[in-house]
């Protein structure tokens, strides 16, 4: 880590992180592209900073579920569905990203990332209001694929993972970016649970940093999941988009 600081101040800092990051990460994702890095930067190999952030994001996780539940936004039916394929490709995805570099997977996001923001800005209603959409086997076999491969990625790196299960829930299945927010909360929980059991197996959680950073984004995810509603589902959308655009970005550098 950085020799100019001391252990309980990094871990102070890391705590701060996570709540500030988490406030708005819990409602548009993307926060693991600001956490990752900064672990990166404080000392921690990229391997173990991958594997602590993601111990770290189920405090986001748990305490945003917890909220937008006791809420009533979380369509739980529709999000245990994504989360058992999404865990399977989690499985795949931690293993990757002890062996495999992730170069052309996150430029190939972050261009796809582009041309799925282009529907969004080109339909400007879409994720105001929830749409009751007469769902098919199509949108149930093309929803599966499309977490399995959230779940490889989520296990593989994750940075605004968040993010693109939001895309897959308003686009394909009619929620709202507050009803998103809070149904993504499943199978992300699901896949970063089994991401974190395997990079834990490999003893690459560092768990002083992990808990530090666990505890802020606890904080900060349920803050901003109890806030969500009085922003609103136009702020988000303004927040999503503009989010979106960095992080596809970020992800081409």
């Amino acid at each position: 880590m950085i020799s100019s600081l001391s252990t309980e101040w990094i871990l102070v800092l890391v705590f701060l992180m996570g709540a500030v990051v988490s406030a708005f990460a819990t409602l548009v994702g993307g926060g693991s592209l600001l956490t990752i890095p900064i672990l990166i930067l404080l000392g921690l190999p990229s391997q173990v900073a991958i594997a602590t952030n993601r111990f770290g994001n189920l405090g986001l996780l748990l305490a945003g579920l917890y909220k937008f539940g006791e809420k009533k936004l979380v369509n739980y039916k529709l999000g245990s569905i994504l989360a058992v394929s999404s865990v399977l490709g989690s499985v795949a995805g931690a293993n990757l990203v002890l062996k495999a570099s992730d170069l052309a997977l996150r430029r190939t996001i972050a261009v796809m990332t582009f041309l799925v923001l282009g529907i969004f800005m080109l339909m400007p209603g879409i994720g105001l209001r929830h749409r009751d959409l007469q769902l098919h086997w199509g949108h149930w076999f093309l929803g599966i694929l499309i977490s399995f491969g959230l779940g490889v990625y989520g296990g593989f790196f994750g940075a605004a993972m968040g993010t693109f299960f939001t895309y897959l829930l308003v686009l394909l299945f009619g929620e709202s970016f507050i009803e998103s927010a809070g149904t993504r909360k499943i199978a992300s929980t699901a896949l970063s649970l089994a991401a974190t059991f395997i990079y834990m197996w490999h003893q690459k959680v560092l768990y002083n940093v992990g808990f530090s950073l666990f505890a802020g984004m606890a904080l900060g995810s349920y803050f901003g999941a109890h806030y969500s509603t009085a922003l609103g589902n136009l702020w988000i959308r303004r927040l999503f988009i503009g989010v979106v655009i960095l992080l596809a970005a970020r992800l081409l550098v």
